[in-house]
């Protein structure tokens, strides 16, 4: 049984694919990996090259996967960065075609932007809200994509938690904002399920790593639906390594992934925990 991941592929470098794929290859899972994107590097960088895998190839490459498995196997779908408009209607079908027979979770990552503004084509970010969205099981958005994807300016928690309900009212069993700044603090973590809401915060690093939210949808994914964990004590593990990794490590594109794996909280780390409701 193994996991499907929908990303980018890199090169170089571990972000999309290259991230989630180390890190649950790591933790003794299969993962079928889906590219999206073929780069050099991260886009971020001075320079790069590559190409967007074209929808059509992308369905074959499913189609494919299915003539030798059954999809029923699968433990899970998650998706993170696209490539292009046309992907999303493709990989709306295979996450319906998952879920046709089955109870598999999906986790959508919807990468669009962050605080700087969206770095994908508005046309691709409005259809990952229409036609993505509302088939996730868990969406992890950070704050400028859950005000892209609620319609709403985030300012307070209490504008937080609306859009966040707004997101659930769309179908997501559980919402995982990966990064808020609401009042003047830092809010590392906000998630929220029919059983509670949580605000988690963590000290603030100076390193801005690419392939973090990658990494922490990877381990959110293992911990909250491989291992059926809580959301909370998912969302505690998964950050708390993604924690350690971007503190430890010199350099993301050598992530210490496994040093932290089942370690993850040292003794230096001070997480603060509040259930909201």
């Amino acid at each position: 049984m193994a996991v499907l991941s929908i990303s980018s592929y890199v090169s170089r470098g571990y972000v999309g694919n290259r991230a989630i794929s180390f890190a649950l290859e790591s933790l003794g899972e299969e993962v079928i990996a889906l590219p999206t994107v073929i780069f050099s590097n991260h886009p971020g960088n001075s320079s790069y090259s590559g190409f967007s895998i074209q929808a059509s190839d992308l369905a074959a490459f499913f189609e494919e996967f299915k003539t030798t498995n059954n999809i029923n196997n699968l433990k899970l779908a998650l998706s993170g960065y696209l490539g292009s408009e046309t992907q999303v209607e493709v990989i709306k079908n295979i996450i319906i075609d998952i879920k046709k027979n089955t109870k598999k979770l999906y986790i959508c990552d919807p990468v669009i932007g962050n605080e700087k503004g969206m770095f994908v084509e508005k046309d691709l970010a409005e259809n990952i809200k229409t036609n993505l969205v509302p088939l996730a099981d868990v969406v992890t958005p950070n704050q400028f994509e859950l005000e892209f994807l609620s319609g709403k300016k985030i300012n307070t928690l209490s504008d937080l938690i609306s859009a966040s309900s707004i997101i659930s009212d769309m179908g997501a069993k559980a919402i995982v904002v990966t990064s808020s700044y609401i009042e003047n603090q830092i809010v590392s973590i906000f998630c929220s399920n029919k059983n509670g809401s949580w605000i988690l915060k963590l000290p603030l690093l100076s390193s801005n790593s690419n392939g973090a939210g990658d990494l922490f949808s990877a381990l959110l994914a293992y911990n909250f639906c491989i291992k059926n964990l809580s959301l909370i004590d998912s969302v505690k593990k998964a950050s708390m390594v993604c924690w350690s990794v971007i503190k430890y490590s010199d350099n993301i594109e050598y992530l210490d992934v496994v040093k932290f794996l089942n370690k993850g909280l040292d003794e230096k780390i001070q997480m603060y925990v509040e259930q909201i409701f």
